[in-house]
């Protein structure tokens, strides 16, 4: 064991990959028995990499944000998986002055020197060790000089790579990912980071399927015979354009810059993306019966037809399901970043307000459904 442990000990290490051209760049070079790495990144609020493995599960994560002093934090870290990192409980690690020029696109760089060989709490660097890096826009909170009240938000962009480092001084091409990894398709920037696409998604998904509904169907249920064809009007603007087409544009722009895409492995997102995708599919279907129900209207009908019941419940169960993903969403959302207090009391109101709407209609109205009789309403209609 002595003998492999000299062997790897005596590697040298020099070489830089870049993950990421002109964004993310890791530079290695041998220092005795450590390896120093020096990090160059776009991102300005924490940036890091593992070594060991190209999944966050077993890695060693070297993790660096700018403290209160304007220094830089670099705390080594357990890779857990899909979570805030334990903090190794030997931190064997040194921060030392930057040991390759900043480059003019960098907004955060650092060094950090560790022994090469480790045989205990933590992983050996060795020419073909799998790495992974981790960067985000957003700084982070807690106590910036504490890495043990340290608290990491979501990684706006990531990867695995397998760099070899044994070449000195010669700059290594990345593979850009790890057989473990799924990359997204649009990569996040600092200008426009991972939490800034959650947000948008969500503020998309909120309009939706917590505020145009309870609208268009109040529309549609109470009000026809008050507005006459105004009424249709108005329940395709709000169920068509604002739900239908938010619903989409919110569903790509997710789809595109995140790296999950049906793969989460925590169970709140796992299901959030799920039913989202079963939203989204469904929303399609429910437009095109929506289509149907109108081409196919007779002011002399003396029933419901089918699709137009169709129409209606599938839409009762799509609002629901809606509903449920947005809290699931919000939830999600929570466990990766710091979610503003008056977001939940927002969604809850406006859910209230929504239903007290709906009962106020019920009462005061009654359902109009554009039937020769009346009494004839809740009829199905096989055929014409």
């Amino acid at each position: 064991m002595n003998l492999i442990l000299a062997i790897l000990s005596s590697v040298v290490i020099a070489g830089q990959v870049c993950p990421q051209q002109n964004s993310f760049c890791v530079v290695a070079q041998t220092q005795g028995s450590d390896t120093c790495f020096t990090i160059h990144s776009s991102f300005n609020g924490w940036n890091g990499i593992g070594i060991g493995s190209t999944r966050m599960k077993g890695a060693d994560m070297y993790i660096g944000w700018t403290n209160s002093t304007g220094g830089v934090t670099v705390g080594n870290f357990l890779g857990g998986g899909h979570s805030q990192p334990p903090v190794n409980t030997v931190q064997n690690h040194r921060v030392v002055s930057l040991m390759d020029p900043k480059p003019s696109w960098s907004q955060l760089s650092f060094s950090f020197c560790r022994p090469t060989v480790l045989s205990s709490n933590g992983q050996s660097v060795t020419p073909t060790a799998g790495f992974i890096y981790g960067a985000s826009g957003n700084i982070p909170t807690g106590n910036l000089d504490d890495i043990n009240k340290i608290n990491l938000l979501q990684h706006d962009a990531n990867d695995a790579f397998q760099p070899d480092f044994s070449a000195s001084n010669v700059p290594v091409v990345s593979n850009n990912g790890g057989s473990n990894t799924v990359k997204p398709i649009l990569t996040p920037s600092s200008n426009f980071s991972l939490q800034s696409v959650i947000i948008t998604h969500g503020v998309l998904m909120f309009i939706a399927w917590a505020v145009s509904p309870f609208i268009g169907i109040y529309i549609a249920r109470y009000l026809k015979s008050a507005l006459g064809h105004t009424w249709y009007i108005l329940h395709v603007f709000f169920m068509a354009v604002l739900t239908g087409v938010a619903t989409l544009v919110s569903f790509i722009l997710i789809f595109l810059y995140s790296a999950d895409r049906f793969s989460n492995i925590d169970a709140i997102g796992n299901a959030h993306e799920k039913i989202g995708l079963v939203v989204v599919v469904a929303v399609v279907i429910q437009i095109i019966l929506g289509y149907i129900s109108n081409a196919k209207f007779d002011p002399d009908r003396p029933a419901i037809p089918w699709w137009d019941q169709a129409h209606w419940w599938l839409g009762r169960s799509l609002f629901l399901l809606g509903l449920v993903n947005v809290y699931l969403g919000i939830a999600y959302y929570s466990r990766n970043y710091d979610l503003a207090g008056w977001v939940l009391p927002v969604f809850w109101i406006v859910i209230a307000v929504g239903i007290a709407g709906m009962i106020y209609g019920q009462a005061t109205k009654g359902q109009d459904n554009h039937v020769k009789s009346t009494e004839d309403s809740r009829k199905i209609m096989v055929s014409e």
